[in-house]
């Protein structure tokens, strides 16, 4: 088989030279994150998340899988959700102590005045309300799975909270609960089966964004205070539990949906690098809901309008 990447050499122990590792999944190239020879040559290891981006845009995909880039700073929706996700973490792990606040922020974007956004007050309010009702389910925050069957690519993902074990958890921030229909996460839920093979339930708990808006001579505190005797006062319109269960899932539809994913990225890859990873152009691919956690551009999008990846705005992800 001949490489088709460009600084690929056999390296002592190593499928290149210039792989991380022994085992070879990512590159030390500046352009490169993963080793694209690893993945033809030996296995693709998937996840939800990727396969979802390759079936979104495959730009998209090539920036954040092969290449390894990211956002420094993420847009508004998306940092509120890892905001909470972040909190969520402290507030259901077993282990860690989870008093309020356990966060610093500090660290977030303010106004002219040097106050915080009203957005984060909001957030801060309803993290409060949260812990006070929903605080004592605990767990293993962050469940790590790695998928393995003969004759399919490697799956691998992170359940947000695996509560006993048999019940597993997934927390959205939406402004649309409604949206998490066993058919809009019939793909997410399943791949979690796939990876926890102890798991009879999944939970989807929709935590809603808070619709109360700053009045006009209202405090940051004050309007914070609000939103939280809000929570407290109407707990269940904030937080929707929908229950799925294994037997619900067609497991074979989707173990050849990732098969044929994988399939088509090797030969995208054979084909000719970025180029044959093309862009998806479109509202719904560039300005909608791209992240499922809430509407936000495509975190890409300045890299395909621009056509340059600017240091200030992108970096290469670290390797976990």
């Amino acid at each position: 088989m001949e490489p088709i990447c460009e600084g690929f050499r056999p390296g002592d122990g190593k499928p290149c030279v210039n792989s991380v590792d022994s085992k070879g999944d990512f590159c030390d190239l500046p352009s490169m994150f993963r080793c694209i020879e690893y993945i033809r040559r030996k296995e693709i290891r998937l996840s939800y998340s990727s396969c979802r981006d390759f079936t979104t845009c495959k730009r998209k995909f090539w920036w954040s899988y092969i290449a390894g880039i990211e956002p420094i700073d993420l847009p508004l929706p998306m940092m509120l959700g890892r905001i909470l996700s972040d909190h969520l973490d402290l507030i259901h792990n077993k282990y860690p102590s989870t008093d309020f606040p356990v966060y610093d922020w500090s660290q977030h974007k303010k106004d002219d005045d040097g106050n915080m956004w009203p957005q984060f007050h909001a957030l801060r309010g309803l993290i409060k309300g949260y812990i006070e009702k929903y605080g004592e389910m605990k767990g293993d925050t962050q469940f790590h799975f790695d998928w393995v069957e003969d004759g399919y690519p490697r799956l691998h993902g992170f359940i947000d909270l695996k509560y006993l074990k048999t019940m597993d958890y997934e927390f959205k921030y939406t402004s649309r609960q409604e949206a998490y229909t066993k058919f809009a996460v019939q793909d997410q839920l399943g791949t979690y089966f796939l990876g926890d093979k102890e798991a009879e339930r999944i939970t989807v708990r929709a935590i809603l964004m808070p619709q109360l808006r700053q009045g006009k001579n209202e405090s940051p505190l004050e309007y914070e205070e609000r939103v939280y005797q809000d929570f407290l006062a109407r707990p269940k319109f904030y937080v929707k539990d929908m229950n799925y269960w294994r037997e619900e899932f067609n497991y074979f539809e989707l173990k050849t949906k990732v098969q044929m994913i994988a399939n088509d990225i090797i030969r995208y890859l054979e084909l000719g690098g970025i180029e044959a990873f093309y862009q998806s152009n479109g509202p719904s691919t560039c300005y909608g809901d791209t992240t499922g956690k809430a509407t936000s551009n495509c975190a890409y999008l300045d890299i395909c309008v621009n056509g340059v990846v600017s240091e200030q705005i992108y970096r290469k992800r670290s390797i976990d």
